[in-house]
């Protein structure tokens, strides 16, 4: 069985904007740049 890899890039690539953008919505982001 071969190894879907360009769906593991994919997911790789993209997590760390998922990341940012729950951060930024639950205000992590905004409170430290503010203070």
């Amino acid at each position: 069985m071969m190894t879907p890899l360009p769906y593991i890039v994919i997911f790789g690539f993209s997590t760390p904007f998922i990341i940012l953008a729950i951060a930024f919505a639950n205000g992590w982001i905004k409170a430290p740049l503010i203070r």
